[in-house]
């Protein structure tokens, strides 16, 4: 074993090793059990040392959590490490440590620790935020009001609903930093958990109905068949993605996604096995944004009419080709079909009930589901973890009670 003496610690090499052994009694059958702790330190990459102890319930396992320890502190606090590590620090450590446990687009595992690209990526952007806010504050100097004036700057500089999202996110990231640093010893405490920030509430939630989906459909087969009307026409891609969305409930980068082997014309169904990543060169995505995005829906007549004519009509037939090709065959981009939906809705003479956008066709599906089968079917549909999700934010208010009549007769008098 390494670290004898006088003489220092390479990066990652273990010092002196103390074992002790402790009881603790276990959660399982309330009988004392004996624990092995091991106490030692390891070099880091600035020449210093950190002094650190893990615990376990057997010798090998004790063991093994002290190497892994020792690798973790080495590897990952190359920043913290540092004299009087800073915020900006703690964010360059834990953004290294996360950027491994990212998986690749092709990966299909799900849940352990790994995380997406767009997870990180997402991370990254709230971490710059709070960098320009905290970036040069020690660690040892940051406290909870400290936190809260800098972050409820965020909500009171702009739009409140839009400035308490980002506010919200970036106490999210910040928490996180900071239970990366109290987990290297950086911080005995993390204040970012006793943080409150103002809460403006929750938008009200506007899905379109069945007329101003049909409203929307005229709007688009109008600009399709008008003619000396400036610019190009929209692809039709535009209103078979729509269809596609009311039909499933589905995410626009999902629909863009599916291939041909993930549509089956006999059912018909289409599979949700992907999503397509617009942040970069796009690709394709062989996971979805969480671990109930993985579905499989049946569709309407409609819309599996809809699909056939599709594959009739394109060169690109193949089982790995998309079913929304550009000319070369590549997936065309969720934001191709946002932005001629935008255009559309622009130049049209007619005025819709509300702003729609890809997304309000998830809230369309959700709202018309909880109406007519419950709240529990419109979760399953969108592939939500629970229904508070789906409630507060994609189900409308209805402007008229249900008819209770049949029920409350029944408390009424019967003569006058």
């Amino acid at each position: 074993m390494a670290g004898h003496g006088r003489e220092p610690l390479g990066v990652g090499e273990l010092g002196k090793i103390k074992e002790s052994k402790f009881t603790k009694i276990d959660a399982v059958t309330k009988k004392e059990v004996e624990w092995t702790r091991y106490d030692s330190s390891v070099g880091m990459p600035d020449g210093s040392v950190k002094r650190f102890r893990v615990s376990a319930p057997t010798e090998t396992a004790a063991y093994r959590a002290m190497r892994a320890k020792a690798e973790e502190l080495s590897s990952l606090g190359t920043s913290l490490s540092k004299k009087n590590p800073t915020v900006a620090d703690a964010f360059t450590d834990w953004l290294e440590h996360r950027e491994k446990q990212v998986k690749a687009s092709d990966q299909k595992t799900i849940g352990g620790k790994t995380i997406t690209r767009q997870t990180l990526e997402q991370y990254q952007h709230h971490a710059g935020i709070v960098i320009r806010l905290l970036g040069p504050v020690r660690l040892t100097a940051l406290s909870v009001p400290l936190i809260e004036a800098k972050l409820e700057s965020l909500i009171t500089g702009g739009d409140e609903l839009e400035g308490a999202s980002t506010a919200r996110l970036c106490k999210v990231v910040l928490k996180m930093a900071l239970d990366h640093a109290v987990r290297l010893g950086y911080l005995k405490a993390n204040p970012a958990a006793s943080v409150v920030l103002t809460s403006p509430g929750v938008p009200e939630v506007k899905a379109p109905d069945r007329a101003a989906l049909d409203l929307l459909r005229a709007m688009v087969k109008a600009r399709f068949e008008a003619k000396g009307v400036p610019g190009p026409k929209p692809n039709r891609r535009v209103l078979q993605a729509i269809e596609l969305m009311v039909a499933t409930g589905a995410r626009i980068g999902e629909v863009m996604a599916l291939r041909w082997r993930d549509v089956d014309l006999k059912e018909p169904s289409v599979a949700l096995t992907g999503t397509l990543i617009e942040r970069g060169p796009l690709r394709r995505q062989s996971y979805g944004k969480s671990a109930n995005s993985y579905a499989k829906f049946m569709v309407t007549p409609f819309v599996g009419t809809m699909l056939i004519e599709m594959k009739e009509n394109t060169p690109f037939d193949r089982l790995d080709d998309p079913i929304f090709p550009t000319r070369t065959g590549k997936h065309a981009a969720p934001s191709a079909v946002r932005t001629s939906l935008r255009n559309i809705i622009e130049k049209s003479d007619v005025e819709l009930p509300m702003h729609i956008s890809p997304h309000s066709f998830r809230k369309a599906v959700a709202t018309h589901l909880e109406a007519t089968m419950g709240i529990e079917a419109a979760s399953h549909q969108l592939r939500h973890a629970d229904t508070r999700t789906t409630r507060r934010h994609y189900i409308a208010r209805a402007e008229q009670v249900r008819d209770a009549t049949p029920a409350l007769v029944e408390l009424s008098p019967t003569g006058p």
